[in-house]
């Protein structure tokens, strides 16, 4: 299984591909966990080792009753969250501690596995200077079409 998470405006994008079609299997329910507070954020599954796991805030999606903002597509499950619907934002979103883990049945017994590991992530924003490197290097591809096309012109 691997998970994202990006910005989109004012949203939380979620997503996770399982090795199955989500929604096979009986009971199963992916939670997310999102720590918007950063170090303070509480650690409830350190006991059991997953002591890097913090989150103030958790999301549950359930595939049998998908809510608003849920697309299921064959592997992949995706969640749109509004970022001001989360509690005690302190961290920018670009700073957000993400964590996943897929559920069936209740208790921790019931979890598959953390996504990813023993951890969080970070969701993806690109940054101005990505931007500016895409922008120029396309303007380079449109230099060398456009050479290449006046070259073949002139050839004829």
């Amino acid at each position: 299984m691997s998970a994202s998470a990006t910005v989109d405006g004012s949203d939380l994008v979620l997503s996770a591909t399982a090795d199955a079609p989500i929604g096979t299997t009986p009971g199963a329910v992916y939670v997310w966990g999102i720590n918007t507070e950063g170090a303070g954020a509480p650690a409830p599954f350190a006991s059991e080792g997953f002591g890097y796991v913090l989150f103030n805030n958790a999301i549950t999606v359930n595939p049998a009753t998908p809510a608003a903002g849920v697309t299921i597509s064959g592997d992949t499950i995706t969640d749109v969250i509004a970022i001001s619907s989360l509690n005690n934002v302190v961290l920018s979103p670009e700073q957000f501690g993400i964590s996943l883990w897929p559920v069936v049945d209740k208790g921790f017994t019931g979890f598959a596995e953390f996504v990813p590991g023993n951890g969080t992530f970070t969701p993806g924003v690109p940054e101005p200077a990505s931007w500016a490197l895409m922008i120029l290097g396309f303007g380079g591809l449109g230099v060398v079409l456009r050479s290449r096309q006046k070259a073949v012109a002139e050839a004829a």
